[in-house]
């Protein structure tokens, strides 16, 4: 079984695509490959098939680097990068450019000289669009996990105050069975009229604070 090397393949792709820059996926697996870690070679024996008068069916080509932890651009695209991706610390960008003198000499390929005049015409000005990767920015970071943390403390706040009955500061919810009947009788009441008052504050401030914008 193929070890999991996908951790040493996402640090190579970080140690590639530096904060403040963006690339391809070409590109990084172009230059990842070059610093991701090697697998040990293992010999599979070709199994023994006897022979038979149907055509022999060829096997699928191997990846271009079978023994690197990113196998081929399709294991970067289908497996590394959205791993990065989904843990928000990198992430597709789309960006528009123009066609560099090489990229325009490569599209009039072979034409003829007046060909190649018309084409570039055509050609002079053409947007090239891109979706390229970039690191996740450090400050949409820091600013999701202030989000995510005031919406945990306001849920961890709802959380207590359903558990928490209205009036608990003055009785509401306390347990009164050690005392006598009398007691627990006087104590209810004092409990039932700090409840009342407790209701009443609660209107005033209510009516006195203002509305928020």
């Amino acid at each position: 079984m193929r070890p999991n090397f996908i951790p040493q393949a996402q640090t190579a792709i970080l140690k590639v695509l530096q904060p403040g820059t963006t690339m391809s996926t070409q590109d990084l697996y172009k230059a990842a490959v070059q610093i991701t870690v090697r697998l040990p070679q293992v010999v599979v024996p070709e199994p023994v098939v006897p022979p038979t008068s149907q055509p022999k069916k060829q096997p699928p080509p191997p990846p271009p680097t079978p023994d690197d932890a990113i196998r081929s651009i399709s294991h970067l695209k289908k497996v590394i990068l959205p791993s990065l991706e989904a843990a928000r610390v990198v992430r597709k960008v789309h960006t528009r450019r123009e066609l560099t003198p090489v990229e325009l000499e490569a599209r009039l390929g072979a034409l003829n000289k007046a060909a190649r005049k018309a084409k570039a015409s055509s050609l002079e000005g053409t947007a090239v669009h891109e979706w390229l990767w970039e690191r996740y920015p450090e400050e949409k970071l820091e600013a999701q996990k202030e989000a995510a943390r005031l919406a945990r403390s306001a849920e961890e706040r709802k959380a207590r105050e359903a558990e928490t009955p209205f009036g608990w500061e003055v009785g509401v919810g306390k347990d009164f069975s050690h005392l006598n009947k009398r007691r627990q009788r006087s104590r209810e009441e004092s409990v039932g009229r700090d409840v009342k008052w407790l209701e009443k504050l609660k209107r005033v401030r209510t009516v006195a604070t203002p509305p928020t914008a």
